[in-house]
């Protein structure tokens, strides 16, 4: 026997059982229409064409977004690692001619038609003291991708992307080398080569050399040639007069450091 006050608890209890069973349960022969305490709830509805729209079109913003942080962050992480190794190379110059008593230097692949031009470097020593003759002195190392050196000579012309020819003080002095005067023809890298003007005489900058800074930066190629990032997001790695590096980044000094 149900009490009063079990009533509205039983009535209450409706929302997920049957009418019919819930007569049953309480004791009665017949099914009753139990239907007091249910709440009935329509189905949702779903999205709109125009909802639908604007999510798709918020994800494809966010999308981008996310792209181009990411191409930054691997352009900024590439010209760290290429300013790492060129710092690297330039201390080995100071190096190895303090212990050679020769000249050393680095020189560049500038053939446009390899994959290391402006990208391939070479420690190198003079074969004979003014010979203008070099001889790497282990395998060429690369800079990663998308980072290049910066020249500031006509012998490899670039521009910046605004299209402002690069200057004097804005990228790295090279001076040509005849293929045939240097061994890393070998390697696969083109006929093209170039060294850095500055050479180091047994443990110190040769006097008379450029001002001794290497400048590189992130360049896509065009059918125009490389188009280099703005000078601002270039990294400069000097040297001084004793042969310590020097790095400095999104930036490039003039005048001795």
């Amino acid at each position: 026997m149900i009490t009063k006050f079990e009533k509205p608890i039983v009535r209450s209890f409706c929302l997920g059982v049957s009418a019919n069973n819930l007569a049953l349960d309480l004791g009665h022969s017949t099914p009753r229409h139990a239907t007091f305490g249910c709440m009935i709830t329509a189905a949702p509805a779903g999205y709109t064409l125009v909802e639908v729209v604007v999510v798709v079109g918020l994800m494809a913003v966010l999308s981008g977004s996310i792209s181009l942080l990411a191409r930054s962050r691997d352009s900024a992480t590439s010209l760290r690692v290429g300013q790492s190794l060129v710092a690297s190379l330039l201390d080995e110059m100071h190096v190895e001619s303090e212990a050679s008593r020769g000249r050393v230097t680095v020189v560049v692949a500038i053939d446009p038609d390899t994959d290391g031009f402006l990208r391939t470097l070479w420690l190198a020593a003079e074969t004979d003291a003014d010979s203008g003759r070099w001889k790497s002195l282990r395998a060429g190392e690369h800079l990663p991708a998308g980072a290049f050196l910066v020249p500031s000579s006509s012998i490899v012309p670039g521009d910046w992307d605004d299209g402002a020819p690069i200057g004097h003080d804005e990228g790295t002095p090279l001076v040509e080398i005849a293929g045939s005067s240097f061994d890393g023809a070998a390697a696969g890298e083109g006929k093209q080569f170039a060294r850095l003007a500055l050479t180091f005489v047994a443990g110190r900058p040769e006097q008379g050399g450029a001002d001794p800074v290497v400048v590189i930066g992130g360049a896509t190629v065009t059918s125009q040639g490389l188009r280099f990032a703005p000078v601002q997001g270039t990294r400069a790695v000097w040297v001084s007069e004793y042969g310590a590096v020097i790095p400095f980044t999104g930036k490039v000094f003039s005048g001795t450091p």
